[in-house]
């Protein structure tokens, strides 16, 4: 059998093109930041951003690191997969026609993350004192406390002692 024969090079042909296609698919898709920076789609007045972000986080209570290595939390809200301490969020919210900015900001706050994956934070520690949030944000303490929104790419450190 001939290899070389036209059938066989028609078919190399194709698959060649395919596979061309699928990588500048994948790096367009990627130089476009539409999975980091989302897509504004608007309607009449209103305006959507459809978000799918990540952040990078610890939490620490009273002492002990809670695990954040499995899938927790509702998929439509802020949730974890498999990756270590990994939080994600994709959704659509509503934002400022002209400065794209997100109107309300609230499902991205970290007590509704709290929320949502069943992390409480007890009046007292084991230790028999009263606990107190703490949370750092990129290296910097945030005083908006578990009201922070959350954005792409942030490493959050959240501790209750």
């Amino acid at each position: 059998m001939n290899f070389l024969q036209p059938k066989n090079i028609l078919l190399i042909l194709i698959a060649l093109m395919g596979l061309f296609a699928a990588g500048y698919s994948i790096y367009s898709y990627r130089q476009s930041r539409v999975d980091t920076e989302g897509i504004v789609i608007c309607q009449a007045d209103i305006c959507e951003k459809s978000l799918h972000i990540h952040a990078s986080i610890t939490v620490s209570i009273c002492g002990k690191p809670v695990d954040l290595s499995d899938h927790t939390g509702d998929t439509n809200e802020q949730h974890t997969h498999a990756e270590d301490n990994l939080i994600h969020f994709h959704q659509r919210l509503k934002v400022d026609p002209q400065t794209k900015a997100i109107l309300d900001p609230s499902p991205l706050y970290l007590k509704n993350l709290f929320q949502n994956l069943n992390l409480t934070f007890p009046s007292l520690c084991p230790n028999g004192k009263p606990g107190k949030l703490k949370v750092i944000v990129n290296g910097q303490e945030s005083p908006l406390l578990d009201q922070y929104p959350w954005a792409d790419g942030d490493v959050i450190k959240v501790t209750y002692d």
